[in-house]
């Protein structure tokens, strides 16, 4: 049985968003796992460039919003393949990504992906976040 394009794009928006396993989502839809990856694969692409625009950068920041930034690993495949991915605090392979959002919960900025193995205060100040906002205006926890 096949999918039709509706379903591959649900299947890989589900992919992306939940990390599910894929022969879940073939159990699911009643296909294949290979079915499943094929729409995973065709569509992620797709998804990433359809909503890139939409992801706010340090450029769309406003200074006088109160914000929250925190670290945050989104998992990975083969972190084998390429070095640095591999995060020791969280023992588990992945890309360090930076995110901030107003108190609301609002996001305001995602920054661009680095290795896992990337401290998060090393991550946030290579991401040039903090060279928008004044330094008396910033909180954090301690840096371990």
């Amino acid at each position: 049985m096949a999918l039709t394009a509706r379903q591959e794009i649900r299947v890989a928006i589900s992919y992306i968003r939940r990390n599910r396993v894929q022969a879940e989502l073939a159990e699911n839809y009643g296909v294949s796992q290979a079915t499943v990856s094929r729409a995973v694969t065709t569509w992620s692409p797709r998804i990433v460039e359809a909503l890139n625009e939409f992801v706010p950068t340090v450029d769309d920041l406003d200074t006088r919003d109160a914000l929250i930034v925190d670290g945050t690993l989104p998992p990975c495949w083969d972190w084998e393949a390429a070095d640095g991915l591999y995060s020791a605090k969280h023992q588990s392979p992945g890309l360090n990504v930076q995110v901030a959002c107003n108190l609301s919960g609002r996001l305001a900025w995602v920054s661009d992906p680095m290795p896992g193995c990337t401290h998060d205060s090393k991550a946030l100040d290579t991401s040039g976040f903090l060279e928008v906002f004044p330094e008396d205006f910033i909180m954090g926890d301690r840096v371990c």
